[in-house]
């Protein structure tokens, strides 16, 4: 969980415990870790341009500059693959959503979704 935070929103011992907590509570499935990532690994060499193409809804990106899993490029080929997508880079975000970001993640989110009430 630490790892994942990222250098600019690290997190406690005590926030990296409660958010295992609160996952374990949540939805205790140790075999969805495998199987997420069995799902994972054949999405990326399935390859799937040709089906973001076909994406027709607003699309926003939101990735952070340090994620240690996926890679920055990986987030603006995405955007880059979906028509009229955004893609919004979080500076000093990992592969998480710090509560410090909250705010400015549902803006982005919300002002995303009016797109679709056009």
């Amino acid at each position: 969980m630490k790892i994942l935070a990222g250098p600019m929103y690290p997190l406690t011992e005590f926030q990296a415990q409660r958010r295992v907590q609160q996952a374990v509570q949540r939805a205790y499935y140790p075999e969805g870790l495998h199987r997420q990532g069995a799902a994972s690994l054949a999405g990326f060499f399935a390859g799937r341009q040709e089906q973001l193409k076909t994406i027709k809804v607003p699309t926003l990106v939101i990735h952070g500059s340090e994620d240690p899993i996926v890679a920055v490029e990986a987030g603006r080929d995405v955007a880059t693959s979906v028509p009229g997508a955004v893609f919004q880079l979080i500076n000093g975000m990992g592969h998480d959503l710090p509560e410090s970001l909250t705010d400015q993640l549902t803006n982005l989110i919300i002002d995303n979704a009016r797109k679709g009430k056009r």
